[in-house]
């Protein structure tokens, strides 16, 4: 059964969403890859930062943490064997094995289970490593091009999502918000 164009371009929203919320907030630090101290330390750029990784991992986690979600990479690769190609391509593009992968899964989902979604009782707070989150969308995004029936991502979506990254990166470190009482 061939991949429905309305789904092909919800999960390349959800591939643009995430690369472009990690550019967000990565160009909110000083050094300008999410480490390090931010540009704006007061409450609201706090927050605004925070919501960008937030959203960043609660996209991702759509497409990659939850296997029988509607908009897992499975129903987009649906034959077995196509999923093997895929999952072992993945992992070499991670440069992660299989209990790998399973491992970042985990940090992944307990930060947006505890933090996130809930506030557990848990007293340190560990945004996991977005680099495996870039390399898996991008890596995702080029199946789903691949994939995607003719026309359907043409016009609205970038057909290079490491340009879109970079560009929303330039993007957020040019901005400069004011608000005027």
């Amino acid at each position: 059964m061939p991949v429905d164009r309305r789904f092909a371009r919800r999960q390349a929203l959800l591939a643009c969403a995430i690369v472009r919320n990690v550019a967000f907030y990565r160009a909110g630090f000083e050094t300008e890859d999410g480490r390090g101290r931010l540009k704006d330390d007061s409450q609201m750029g706090r927050t605004i930062n925070s919501n960008f990784v937030d959203i960043a991992v609660l996209e991702w986690c759509k497409v990659f943490a939850d296997w029988h979600a509607r908009h897992h990479w499975r129903r987009l690769v649906r034959d077995s064997q196509a999923r093997t190609g895929f999952r072992t391509a993945l992992f070499a593009v991670l440069g992660l094995d299989e209990a790998g992968w399973e491992h970042y899964l985990t940090v992944v989902k307990t930060y947006r289970d505890r933090f996130v979604a809930h506030l557990d009782d848990d007293d340190t707070m560990d945004i996991p490593s977005l680099d495996p989150v870039l390399a898996s969308t991008f890596f995702f995004y080029g199946q789903l091009w691949e994939l995607a029936p003719d026309g359907a991502l043409d016009g609205r979506f970038q057909d290079d999502l490491q340009a879109y990254y970079e560009a929303s990166h330039r993007q957020a470190c040019a901005y400069r918000a004011t608000y005027d009482e």
